[in-house]
C-alpha cells in the first residue's frame, strides 16, 4: 500500500480548453487542447510530492484501487449545522481526475490499471486542506465473487 498527503486546497479537474486561430475567409482551425493553468499546477503539485514521498511504481500488469479524500474549505458564509458536508460543486468525479493522471509513472504506470476507485469529499473541519491519496493493489480473488448478476 502507497499512501500520502497531498497539502493545499483540492483543485477539481475542469474540461480541456481549445486553442483556435481563425483562418482567412472566417473559419477556425483547432490548434489543440489543454489543461486550464490551476488544473496544471494542482497536478504538477501531486506530481511532485508523489515523487518525494513513493519508493516503488506498480508494475504495468498490477491491477489497483485508489481511495482518494478530498479536504476542502468551508466557506464562511457556511455553518456546520447548516450544511455538514459539502453538496455542493464541484463534483466528486472532477476531484479525482487530477490526482489519477499526476500518478502515472510515479506510482502507477497508466492510469488504466485503476480497476477501483473511491473518491470523498469533506470540509477540512478537523483535517488540514488537502488530499490523503492511497493506492493499493487488487487481488483478483479478493473482489471475484464480490459482484453476482
Amino acid at each position: 500500500m502507497i499512501e500520502f498527503f497531498i497539502p493545499g486546497p483540492p483543485v477539481a479537474q475542469q474540461r480541456a480548453k481549445t486553442r483556435v486561430a481563425k483562418v482567412p475567409g472566417g473559419g477556425v482551425r483547432v490548434l489543440g487542447k489543454y489543461d486550464p493553468e490551476k488544473c496544471k499546477n494542482f497536478k504538477s503539485h501531486v506530481a511532485d510530492v508523489a515523487f518525494q514521498k513513493v519508493t516503488e511504481c506498480y508494475g504495468p500488469d498490477v491491477p489497483i484501487a485508489l481511495d482518494m479524500v478530498f479536504f476542502v474549505q468551508r466557506p464562511a458564509s457556511v455553518t456546520i449545522k447548516k450544511r455538514p458536508l459539502p453538496i455542493k460543486k464541484p463534483d466528486w468525479d472532477n476531484f479525482g481526475k487530477g490526482p489519477s493522471d499526476a500518478m502515472e509513472t510515479i506510482v502507477y504506470h497508466n492510469d488504466s490499471q485503476v480497476v477501483d476507485c473511491r473518491v470523498r469529499k469533506f470540509y477540512a473541519d478537523n483535517h488540514p486542506v488537502g488530499a490523503l491519496l492511497k493506492i493499493v493493489e487488487v487481488k483478483p480473488q479478493e473482489v471475484q465473487n464480490e459482484f453476482s448478476l
